[in-house]
């Protein structure tokens, strides 16, 4: 049974994310009308799905800018030796370690879904991957000088697997339209 104090934090956790997720729509909606606006001759012609593909690419985006430049409560310490937090974070008697844990990874599974859908160029595993993990290393980076962000290796780690996740996400959506048709 869960102690009603981890249960508090896992719903504080979680009503930060919808907070951030409500946000990450109005950004993305806002600047999707921009583009179609300013720029509408690069979106004539462009099938449906592939603009629901921009669409969700840059929601994703949004999300992650706006949860990366947030102040973190968690880890003060910035962490430059592999697993080092992933171990903490597995060892604390807090249940929230633990869920964030998963949360980072699934975090990243979009961008190895949507960046291969919205950039054919990016199609092949390690192209999706490495974008990936190229764009969680600029954020880690960026982290680094924030004085109210930690920088955490770990992040390159789950921004591996998620985007693996998503990857092989989307190629099982390709093989299953593929069957569709």
């Amino acid at each position: 049974m869960y102690h009603p104090m981890y249960l508090n934090e896992i719903a504080g956790f979680l009503k930060n994310v919808l907070v951030l997720g409500g946000i990450s729509i109005l950004v993305a909606i806002i600047l999707y009308a921009a583009l179609l606006l300013f720029l509408p001759k690069r979106f004539a012609g462009i099938k449906i799905s592939a603009k629901v593909g921009q669409f969700l690419l840059l929601f994703y985006f949004s999300a992650f800018v706006i949860w990366s430049l947030l102040p973190s409560s968690f880890g003060r310490e910035h962490n430059f030796v592999p697993f080092q937090s992933i171990y903490s974070s597995l060892c604390s008697r807090s249940e929230v370690p633990k869920y964030i844990l998963f949360f980072n990874i699934f975090f990243f599974v979009p961008m190895g879904a949507l960046l291969p859908w919205v950039f054919p160029e990016l199609k092949k595993w390690h192209k999706a991957v490495g974008a990936s993990l190229c764009v969680c290393l600029a954020r880690e980076l960026m982290q680094l000088v924030l004085w109210y962000r930690v920088f955490d290796i770990d992040s390159l780690l789950f921004a591996l697997l998620g985007s693996l996740a998503g990857y092989a996400l989307f190629l099982l959506a390709g093989r299953l339209a593929k069957k569709r048709a």
